[in-house]
């Protein structure tokens, strides 16, 4: 491996080199992703001299990602936007920087010729054969739907049967590596990967909305060159935007909406995973244990889906920074320094990508040093400086999001948001998209505690306390109804940690796993998928907004029908010039009722509402009317379907609307003057 992570680092810089020669777009815009994405750090990874590939691979990604987003958010922050030459000195230092690693592992290449072969030896072929089966089936499945709307079914109402055998055969070949005592490393990466892989390739969109406010950050900076941090918190904590800004422009990338935004998550999907498995192993977990360990928090964590966002990220850096932080532990002097060198940098990128991230990986960190798996008092320091140092810098956008009255309303700020109004129930599918996931959490805090009962040593107290710190988030604020989930998230790693320390009787210990995997994947795929119709962005729709906020006068006016978050809005570099509200069923400034009795109601309502946003409103008004919109109030319980469809027909054939952009899945209409 320290043969052939370099010499795949140097691979990728020539390829780059090679394409952008060429001009082959293609090719370069992959190279760039890999040089962003994992080739950058290799190089200082390669100084962890007793890692192992797991840690490697995790500091090789973590590393390139902090570079990533600090160069980039530098440049964007200063307004010295030059990709290209930035590159080109990032590059160049990492070209050198492997060339002497390279020539130091050919030295050294009977070494790595004999643990390149003790490495194959522990293979299990038939193991790998399944996995690589069922990657060829989940992927084929995917391709051959690619470019599919979302249905009412959700993704498993669209693919064929094709990718559930691949998933079912990636699930027997991780059951099989194990059975037979095996590592089932890339059986588990590899079942992580399916549902995430098939969204973007199926839908070629980001499969959650709010992505679309990312977007249009980046794509800020990339007609700027630069940020205006007093302007939103989300240029104010840009560092995954201005990060992927920069690997786009050097890239060439064409719409970031539907390649980096869209396919990003197969990336944090599977660091993530990567990076509980690399803590698991810290922590003592033998290698099948700690495998399964990012297993069951890989599909676990369907609640808090991973998506183009600045959170996700954050995570992945969070549990790299835990991780590495334990390991030092068991480092001495010149080892725990670079690790403590890696984690101030990767913590800087933390701290100017998410805002609560950096203070619930100090928590963690506090909880683990109080019972000695953490050794060094200052690593915590390391993680919290940068965050309250960036925090200050952006203390006007801090402060509009703090509210007296949520500190010490534990109650009310772990309350999970309510979407259903009115009369109405939210669907089946929603209870259960929902419901399922949830079940399966408290399941995995269940199976914890026995584990915990049963051993109660230091490790297992470590364990159950670093799981509930989190919680301490719950006492300062509601994070705009998402404490939960955040909460969730971060407890996530330490109870699969503690569940895969469970030790069940040996004969029954094969079932109990296979039937543990099995709900797992179920719940998993049901819960990311089943609220797609509802979630998911429609790639034209996202063009037609797109084309709006590019091309309308400043000050106009975009609402959404019913609700505004099924709708890809400020999702390009002229967000500022639009305003943007809702068309809402319920309350008192309710414009529309939610359930017209028939036909004629609902056009009257439109008619009656071109007449009042005349009156009210001096430049043009836009109203977006969407099949993701119909989805989203009716599996809600905000508005039924057949409603949803009144007020679409009332506004097609209303003499106050016209038609300003169509597609399949959206029409916006703007009020005639």
């Amino acid at each position: 491996m320290r043969l052939l992570l370099p010499a795949a680092a140097l691979a990728a810089l020539v390829l780059v080199g090679v394409a952008a020669a060429l001009g082959a777009d293609d090719l370069l815009a992959a190279g760039v992703v890999a040089v962003c994405v994992a080739g950058m750090g290799v190089a200082p990874a390669l100084h962890l001299r007793t890692a192992g590939t797991a840690t490697l691979l995790l500091a090789s990604g973590a590393i390139s990602c902090s570079v990533t987003v600090l160069v980039g958010l530098g440049m964007a922050w200063t307004g010295a936007w030059h990709p290209a030459a930035a590159f080109v000195v990032a590059g160049g230092i990492s070209a050198a920087w492997l060339l002497a690693h390279l020539m130091r592992a050919l030295r050294l290449r009977s070494a790595a010729v004999a643990g390149a072969r003790q490495a194959l030896q522990e293979v299990h072929r038939p193991a790998w054969v399944l996995a690589f089966v069922g990657l060829a089936l989940t992927t084929t499945g995917a391709v051959h739907h690619a470019g599919e709307e979302p249905t009412p079914g959700g993704l498993l109402g669209v693919l064929g049967p094709i990718w559930f055998i691949g998933v079912v055969l990636t699930l027997a070949a991780a059951l099989v590596a194990t059975w037979a005592r095996r590592s089932p490393a890339l059986a588990v990466l590899l079942l992580v990967l399916p549902v995430v892989t098939a969204q973007a390739i199926v839908y070629q969109a980001p499969a959650v909305m709010v992505a679309a406010r990312h977007v249009g950050v980046l794509e800020y900076v990339l007609a700027n060159g630069s940020l205006e941090p007093s302007a939103d918190i989300y240029q104010a904590w840009s560092g995954m935007f201005a990060g992927s800004a920069w690997l786009t422009a050097v890239g060439r990338i064409g719409d970031p909406l539907v390649t980096v935004a869209a396919f990003a998550p197969i990336m944090l999907q599977a660091g993530a995973v990567l990076a509980v498995r690399v803590l698991a192993g810290h922590l003592g977990l033998s290698r099948a244990r700690a495998w399964w360990a990012g297993a069951v928090f890989g599909l676990g964590s369907t609640l808090s889906a991973v998506f183009f966002a600045p959170q996700s990220l954050a995570f992945l850096l969070a549990m790299t920074v835990v991780a590495f932080s334990v390991r030092a532990a068991t480092a001495s002097g010149r080892a725990r320094a670079g690790l403590g060198l890696l984690v101030a940098v990767v913590s800087c990128a933390i701290a100017v990508t998410h805002q609560i991230s950096p203070y619930l990986t100090v928590a963690a960190l506090v909880a683990l040093f109080a019972f000695r798996v953490v050794r060094s008092w200052w690593l915590p320091v390391v993680v919290l400086v940068p965050a309250l140092a960036w925090a200050a810098v952006n203390f006007e956008q801090v402060s509009s999001y703090f509210s007296p009255s949520a500190v010490g309303n534990v109650v009310a700020n772990v309350r999970p948001p309510s979407l259903s109004y009115n009369d109405f129930s939210e669907s089946l599918t929603a209870r259960l998209t929902y419901g399922l996931p949830a079940l399966l959490l408290v399941l995995i805090g269940l199976l914890a505690v026995v584990s915990w009962w049963r051993r109660r040593d230091r490790r297992s107290w470590a364990l159950l306390v670093t799981a509930a710190s989190p919680g301490l988030l719950a006492f300062g604020s509601d994070y705009g109804q998402e404490v939960v989930f955040r909460v969730a998230l971060f407890a996530l790693p330490w109870l699969a940690i503690a569940v895969a320390l469970l030790r069940l009787p040996r004969r029954s210990a094969p079932v109990g796993l296979a039937l543990g995997a099995v709900v797992l994947v179920a719940v998993h795929t049901y819960g990311m998928t089943g609220m797609d119709y509802a979630r998911v962005m429609r790639a034209d729709e996202a063009a037609q907004l797109a084309q709006l906020e590019r091309s309308a006068p400043d000050g106009a006016v975009l609402f959404s029908l019913g609700t505004g978050a099924a709708t890809p809005y400020r999702l390009t570099e002229d967000y500022f010039r639009i305003q943007f509200g809702v068309l809402t069923y319920h309350g008192p400034t309710a414009e529309l009722p939610a359930a017209p009795e028939d036909q004629a109601e609902a056009d009257a309502v439109v008619g009656q509402l071109a007449d009042v946003l005349q009156d009210t409103i001096d430049g043009p008004v836009y109203v977006d009317v969407s099949t993701a919109e119909s989805g989203y109030t009716d599996l809600y319980g905000i508005q039924r379907a057949a409603d949803f469809d009144r007020y679409a027909r009332a506004f097609a054939g209303s003499d106050g609307w016209r038609a300003f952009s169509t597609g399949p899945t959206a029409t916006i209409y703007e009020l005639v003057r």
